[in-house]
């Protein structure tokens, strides 16, 4: 959740500073840049990163959502396991094996899975 926070912000100032420098430099009232991204970039470019950053930011939003469900289910998938009794007979043994082909065919070689419980 850390790291989501991290983007979320990030992603947000960048947001807001390109939002600020498109929006000032549409209104051509003589008045000096609001910011050094006014200064260095066209009205184009401005649209295109302020676009950029809120769709990351979104984004961001929509992965934390789908994080925290995550967490969620897994959690009551937990709690719905804690009282399942687990034997110690349980075994998952992997063997290597040969299979008698049918008449006239070669033995093939494979892998034989055997579960015990």
């Amino acid at each position: 959740f850390g790291a989501f926070f991290y983007f979320i912000k990030s992603n947000d100032k960048e947001y807001k500073a390109f939002r600020k420098a498109y929006y000032h430099s549409k209104l051509d009232d003589g008045t000096p840049p609001v910011n050094e991204y006014e200064e260095k970039y066209d009205s184009d470019f401005l649209l295109k990163a302020k676009d950029y950053y809120r769709r990351n930011r979104d984004l961001t939003y929509i992965l934390t959502g789908i994080w925290y469900l995550l967490n969620v289910v897994d959690a009551a998938v937990d709690a719905h396991l804690f009282t399942w009794n687990v034997d110690d007979d349980l075994t998952f043994k992997i063997q290597p094996a040969v299979y008698e082909g049918m008449i006239g065919f070669k033995p093939n070689g494979g892998i034989r899975f055997t579960i015990h419980f």
